[in-house]
């Protein structure tokens, strides 16, 4: 449940940075760029069993999986164009692969869904920006859950993600168009689905939670 907590922390930083940089741009100088990435996804690292009232949370070996990011960014930049410092906005869909496992089951959790970023950004000398970025996520998961003993016919099912987390990046200017990146940061995420299990029992929900170190390669490009 810390993920959670955290998560909510950076749910209100980014709305600060928002309401910070939203403002016009008839002096900027950035352009809009379409940037792809791809990252590290942390494993689930925990879940959480509520079965008909009685809360059990257990620890799960992560697995390390992977997450590729799709968005519209946005710099709004100073007159000044190099060592301008100023904001930047970006919005898009991730996918996300996740596993973890302990001795009685496995899961895989994959996941389609929208981010948002907003945060500072810092011209160097016109050859690198450095940016900061808070980040949040929701999506719909698909969940593959394998019971190695047995004892429950849950396989495969839905749920819904929320993920989110703070990066920092530097940016390298490849010509006017071209930017190649490298990002590096903390993230964490949840899961929420129902188990079902054999009648008369009733169904469980469940709650899968991953957090820790995320980081990637960026590839944009401006217009």
């Amino acid at each position: 449940m810390n993920h959670i907590k955290g998560m909510l922390i950076l749910t209100a930083a980014l709305g600060i940075a928002t309401a910070s940089f939203a403002e016009g741009n008839e002096k900027g100088v950035g352009k809009g760029a379409i940037r792809v990435a791809i990252r590290n996804a942390p494993g689930i690292d925990e879940v959480e069993v509520d079965f008909d009232g009685s809360v059990s949370t257990d620890p799960l070996d992560a697995k390390s999986g992977a997450q590729i990011d799709v968005m519209y960014v946005k710099r709004f930049m100073g007159a000044d164009g190099a060592n301008a410092v100023g904001g930047v906005l970006g919005g898009g869909v991730y996918f996300s692969g996740q596993s973890g496992e302990d001795n009685e089951s496995e899961v895989e959790i994959s996941t389609f869904g929208l981010i948002g970023q907003a945060g500072v950004a810092w011209n160097v000398a016109d050859v690198a920006v450095l940016e900061l970025l808070p980040f949040i996520g929701i999506g719909a998961s698909s969940v593959d859950l394998t019971d190695k003993t047995n004892t429950f016919v849950f396989e495969s099912g839905t749920g819904a993600q929320i993920m989110g987390g703070i990066k920092g990046g530097v940016y390298f200017m490849i010509g006017d168009n071209i930017e190649l990146g490298l990002e590096a940061g903390y993230t964490a995420s949840a899961t929420g689905t129902t188990i079902e299990f054999p009648a008369p029992l009733p169904d469980a929900t469940a709650i899968f939670s991953s957090g820790g170190f995320q980081g990637g390669a960026v590839i944009a490009v401006k217009f």
